[in-house]
């Protein structure tokens, strides 16, 4: 559970904007318009956080020479986790070709931005697996290559995951 409590902001960054996008469709009440001015900076400092947490954490677990079966367990967890709200983005982005005017254009452009960087920020989070995993010998160099790839592409990435997590079991 610490680890998952851990992992919170990365797997909760697509849902943060599922949010923004509820928050941005409502009429706020007068006494609360000053978060209009404020969402933005929040938006600005919850990527970086993101971002500097992602890669603190794939040096840190590098480092530490935490287990693959751990890193692995862990990868599969966030991209489980993050699946309804890549469904949900989707959804979003297809409702927003039903109303193909500005609006609808921006609402598919902000899913697909959110989409990448999401599935960028679990792949760069996913080398550390790939690295774990080439060091105690359960891929070959080809093999990580293309899955050290493979986590960066949309369902392949979760494909990948239970092949890292299924593999790592076993050499447990």
């Amino acid at each position: 559970m610490k680890k998952i409590m851990k992992l919170l902001p990365l797997i909760l960054y697509p849902y943060a904007y599922l949010l923004l996008f509820v928050f941005a469709m409502i009429d706020l009440p007068d006494e609360l318009m000053i978060l209009s001015d404020v969402w933005p900076i929040l938006v600005l400092i919850y990527h970086i956080y993101v971002i500097v947490f992602v890669v603190y954490n794939v040096v840190s677990n590098v480092r530490k020479e935490t287990n693959a079966y751990e890193l692995a367990k862990t990868n599969l967890l966030i991209k489980g986790l993050q699946i309804p709200a890549y469904i949900i983005n989707f959804l979003l982005g297809m409702s927003g070709m039903a109303f193909l005017v500005v609006g609808g254009i921006g609402l598919i452009m902000m899913m697909i931005i959110v989409d990448l960087i999401s599935i960028g920020l679990t792949g760069i989070h996913s080398i550390a697996c790939s690295i774990r995993m080439r060091k105690e010998g359960m891929l070959s160099n080809a093999a990580f290559v293309f899955m050290g790839i493979g986590c960066f592409v949309y369902c392949i990435d979760v494909i990948i995951a239970i092949v890292y997590f299924v593999r790592a079991k076993k050499r447990r």
